[in-house]
């Protein structure tokens, strides 16, 4: 399959528009990137892009980079979202539109199945995730789909509607590899109810919950090597060895980071984008 040329399209089986920036090589793998709330697919691009340039071994990969729609929010401001939320304290429980969520994931759905059907990629080679309520909707979304995809990414983000995962969560979610970076210095979604959504939702999917610190793979507890499923994947002075790729929630977090997307965050997700979608002839 040839390379495509990046332009931005009006998905038809759905009312997202998705810019998308093209495998620089034979197309055989796909990340769908949602953004957060009151952003769009623009302030995407940049981060895409700069990931796809400075990560060897990605370029196979297409990105597909939707636009929510606009509406309004928590009652007040009308911004670009994925769906409502009626409160901005996202500690408080129940805050989450849970309607507006599923159809969001119904349309990022009909993106997947665009891929499958007119692209040839199958889920088992599409990764989805994204940045804030992004990572909501994308988390959710993988989470509560029908059928499995290759993994789910996690930025500056936390667990909707966390007391119900286990009545949404489909038989295949525990197999899933999640990635899950987080700013220390996040005012916005602080790290401390972060991670303790995350290590819930590890155990109510029944899989490992994997802390790192600084980088994917320098284990916050060296003793978790077992857990971790170290391997010889990738070894450098900075970086341990381990199968990313394998069922399990990676919890990173980066000392330096607020409520953004950092340079250190891209190349670890980049890492994390090699092993769970590796480079193929054909699919």
């Amino acid at each position: 399959m040839s390379t495509e040329s990046s332009h931005s399209v009006s998905i038809p089986d759905s009312s997202y528009e998705c810019h998308t920036i093209p495998p620089k090589i034979q197309h055989t793998a796909t990340v769908i990137w949602l953004h957060g709330i009151g952003s769009s697919s623009n302030d995407v691009v940049p981060f895409a892009s700069r990931l796809q340039e400075m990560t060897q071994g990605v370029e196979h990969i297409k990105f597909i980079l939707p636009s929510a729609h606009s509406m309004t929010v928590s009652a007040a401001e009308y911004m670009p979202a994925w769906f409502d939320v009626f409160s901005f304290d996202f500690e408080k429980p129940d805050i989450v539109d849970e309607e507006g969520m599923r159809r969001a994931g119904e349309l990022v759905g009909n993106i997947i199945e665009r891929e499958e059907k007119e692209c040839g990629i199958p889920r088992s080679r599409i990764v989805l995730g994204g940045f804030s309520q992004g990572s909501a909707t994308a988390l959710v979304t993988a989470i509560a789909g029908t059928r499995a995809i290759a993994g789910a990414f996690v930025l500056g983000g936390c667990v909707p509607y966390r007391d119900k995962i286990k009545e949404v969560m489909s038989p295949h979610a525990p197999s899933l590899p999640i990635f899950w970076g987080h700013g220390i210095k996040d005012e916005v979604l602080k790290i401390k109810f972060s991670r303790e959504t995350a290590e819930r939702l590890a155990e109510d999917l029944g899989m490992p919950f994997i802390a790192y610190s600084g980088r994917l793979g320098v284990l916050e507890n060296p003793s978790d090597t077992v857990a971790a499923n170290t391997t010889t994947l990738e070894s450098n002075s900075s970086l341990a060895a381990e199968n990313f790729s394998h069922p399990g929630l990676r919890f990173v977090t980066y000392e330096n980071i607020a409520h953004y997307i950092d340079d250190l965050e891209l190349q670890d997700l980049g890492i994390w984008f090699r092993a769970v979608l590796p480079e193929e002839a054909d699919v």
